[in-house]
């Protein structure tokens, strides 16, 4: 799977992140506070679509590490 599998959405988001990709995959999505520290680690059990609620979050700037494989990808998003 590479970068162009997977999309994320909304970014900037307030409430619920929606991670969709293009085909069913496993892995795990972890969330990252700016200084590097785990905020949440949500499993992916074959799935097209992963749900992440950002509402109890602080609004700043967190990244998505999401491992699927031997692959991991980053991603930033805003929340506000």
């Amino acid at each position: 799977i590479d970068k162009a599998k997977f999309s994320i959405y909304p970014n900037p988001v307030t409430d619920i992140l929606t991670i969709s990709f293009d085909e069913m995959t496993s892995g795990k999505i972890d969330v990252l506070d700016e200084i590097g520290k785990e905020i949440s680690s949500t499993e992916v059990l074959y799935q097209d679509t992963a749900l992440l609620n950002f509402s109890n979050l602080a609004s700043g700037i967190y990244v998505l590490k999401i491992t699927i494989g031997n692959q991991m990808f980053t991603e930033k998003v805003i929340k506000y």
